[in-house]
């Protein structure tokens, strides 16, 4: 990955692992569609259980961590446990603690709702549909915040360019940006029926760190719920990182120090006596 992408987070996320000790992973992924993307990611992991060790890793600590869609595939691969890293052999206790930087959990509307929700339309057809497709079975398996929270996530988007009566199309009303309640409902029983039929990881999640940043394309809502919906299920806690943006946030001390520490947490416990 180049580092003087912007929101490639990656390389400083490891330069600043490295600096303190510990041996860092970037992985890359292709670029296209879904799942490529996530089985690429699952055979890298594959690759540090079989090969870390040789270089001084310690496979007994091992943590995994994403930004942006990184997070996303991050989450998704231990969420959908069953689907993405058992068929390589990797158990769900490999994965130490998991720190998730500003991603994306819902892929139908991740960031905070306003007037004609614009920002989530638009992020569905710029991003989502070219990796995903419009099947929104699809999207919902590929969502982990649905999977954890199919009660609790809307996925109907609110407002609308344009509204059909017998007599043709027209403007929408002021008030037409609010998402009808039954079609809410409707949606949520469709999270749960995807939710019903995916083997779905609750049991055996490992600590998680969900951060977000103060300006973040307002993914901060996202995260917020995200880590309400994993700490029902395990250790979750929720950090928002001051005076960073989407891409910088990988490069803050104030990021960096609050990994470090929640895997020095994780760490320490094993070496207190039982």
């Amino acid at each position: 990955m180049c580092t003087s992408t912007w929101a490639h987070g990656a390389p400083s996320i490891c330069k600043a692992a490295a600096a303190q000790g510990l041996i860092a992973v970037s992985v890359g992924y292709r670029r296209g569609e879904y799942p490529n993307f996530v089985d690429d990611a699952a055979m890298a992991l594959r690759w540090v259980r079989d090969h870390i060790a040789a270089l001084g890793g310690d496979l007994n600590n091992v943590f995994l961590s994403g930004h942006s869609a990184g997070a996303h595939i991050a989450s998704l691969m231990v969420v959908s446990h069953a689907r993405y890293l058992a068929p390589h052999n990797i158990p769900p206790s490999f994965i130490k603690g998991l720190t998730l930087i500003s991603g994306i959990y819902n892929l139908f509307a991740p960031l905070e709702k306003a007037l004609f929700d614009m920002k989530n339309k638009g992020f569905v057809l710029l991003y989502v549909f070219p990796s995903f497709g419009s099947d929104r079975t699809v999207r919902r398996e590929a969502s982990p915040l649905i999977l954890l929270d199919p009660t609790g996530t809307d996925t109907s988007l609110a407002g609308r360019a344009a509204m059909a009566t017998p007599a043709g199309w027209h403007p929408p009303s002021i008030l037409s940006w609010r998402a009808d309640p039954f079609e809410i409902q409707k949606e949520r029983q469709r999270n749960v029926d995807v939710a019903d039929r995916i083997e779905v990881n609750k049991s055996s999640l490992p600590p998680c760190l969900v951060m977000n940043c103060q300006f973040d394309l307002g993914l901060g809502g996202d995260g917020k719920k995200m880590a309400a919906a994993l700490s029902k299920h395990t250790e979750a806690e929720y950090v928002c990182v001051p005076m960073a943006d989407h891409g910088s946030v990988c490069r803050s001390d104030a990021t960096h120090d609050k990994m470090v520490s929640f895997m020095l947490k994780q760490y320490n416990r094993d070496l207190k006596p039982s």
